[in-house]
Formats: structure tokens, sequence, C-alpha cells
């Protein structure tokens, strides 16, 4: 089972709480969403459990690893920047990802792309944003890490590439035995995809629930709901 504890964390730039005294377990053949307003420390906390960045104070453990190094063998993670060369094809960058990453899933690369009508002679560059962002989701879920960790992949995509976006995302939580994290500041789009949910104000964990479902369903409560709550 994949799991992601967080305990005491904290972060600071300067003399700027972005994060603090986090406690939290994060387990299981899940998706979780993260949700807050910008400048909340969305970002920084995937990048805290990425490896990528280095907390102020606390401790992360992702499957057993507590070191940068050893999570970032566990995690598979999704930018929100751009870093592919747009003078080179699709098919060169899935060769790339292929010789760097072991264990990286030629196969299912080329079913998504099928999936999603992207050919592998296009270049990058002339690719829309909605489809660069679906081909660097399809790359990173191709990548055989246990823990998938996105950071706002529905940022600048249109209605059906969203729609395609979730549709990879949710059959690969089904197929596979990995925990999915992604934030995100479009809450209505991921109503019926994640499990669990988080929203993070005022740098500290001011919702959590593990199961979504169980709140629709006792409480008739939405996503919107929840999180205009937590910001009253």
């Amino acid at each position: 089972m994949q799991k992601i504890e967080l305990q005491n964390l904290s972060k600071s730039y300067g003399n700027k709480d972005v994060l603090t005294n986090l406690n939290l377990t994060l387990e299981g053949n899940r998706i979780y969403g993260i949700i807050g307003e910008n400048g909340t420390g969305k970002s920084t906390l995937l990048r805290l459990i990425s490896g990528l960045a280095r907390p102020t104070r606390g401790s992360i453990t992702v499957n057993g690893q507590t070191t940068a190094e050893g999570r970032r063998n566990q995690i598979a993670y999704l930018s929100d920047q751009e870093f592919l060369d747009g003078f080179s094809t699709l098919g060169y960058q899935i060769q790339f990802h292929e010789k760097m990453i072991p264990g990286f899933q030629t196969n299912r690369v080329f079913e998504m792309l099928e999936t999603i009508k992207l050919p592998v002679d296009r270049k990058v560059k002339n690719l829309s944003k909605g489809h660069r962002n679906l081909f660097n989701l399809v790359l990173t879920l191709a990548n055989p890490a246990p823990i998938l960790i996105l950071d706002e992949p529905l940022s600048g995509i249109d209605t059906n590439k969203k729609e395609d976006l979730i549709q990879l995302l949710s059959s690969f939580t089904l197929d596979e035995k990995r925990l999915i994290l992604f934030a995100t500041h479009e809450y209505d789009e991921i109503e019926f995809l994640i499990d669990g949910l988080l929203i993070i104000r005022g740098a500290e964990v001011a919702y959590f629930t593990e199961d979504l479902e169980e709140m629709r369903i006792e409480h008739g409560k939405t996503i919107q709901q929840i999180f205009q709550e937590v910001n009253q």
C-alpha cells in the first residue's frame, strides 16, 4: 500500500510561513486533490513531498523513505512548468524518457497517444497548450513510480482536453496500485474524480477527508460548498 506521512511539517521563506505544522497521512490506491487559493502553499507542499525542496522543520516519509533522494525514487512528479524542448518531436521525447527512466512504459505511451489522437511525429512547439499538458501527463503516467504527484495539470486546458486528462487519470488509478496527489484551483472539474480532499488555508490544513463520497451522500456537499465553508 502506498503511503505518504507528514509530521510537524513546516516551510518558511525568510519571515514568511508558507506551511505550518502539517500532520497528515495519505495512503492507498486513491486520488487526492489539494485545493486552496493562490499562494496558499499547494505547489510548495508537492515539491516538499517530491524531494525537490527542503522543509524548514518536520519530516516527510514516502513508502518508508525519509531522505529526499529516497522519496524521489518513489514519485513521478509533473510540474506546472513546461520543460520539453519545443523543437523535438513527441517520438524523440518518448525515446529520451525511455533511456532516462528505468521501466518506462513505452507501450502505454503509444496506447494513450492513440486514445487522445496525438501523432508521434508532431513537434512539441506545434502542439496547443492543452495537448502539451496532456503529453506531459502521458509521460508522467508512463513512469512506473508508485506515487504520482501533479501540479495544476488542468491549467490552461479546454473542456474537451480536460475530459481526456480526467479519463487518463481515472483509468490509471483503477488499473494500477498507485496513489495520485494533485493540486488544482479548478475544483468543479474534479468533483467526481478524487477520492480524498485536502484544503490548505493560512499555511495550514483547514480541511481533510479521505472519503469525499461519504460527504456527498451523508451531508450532500459538493467540493465547492466545502471550500466556501472553510474559507468563510
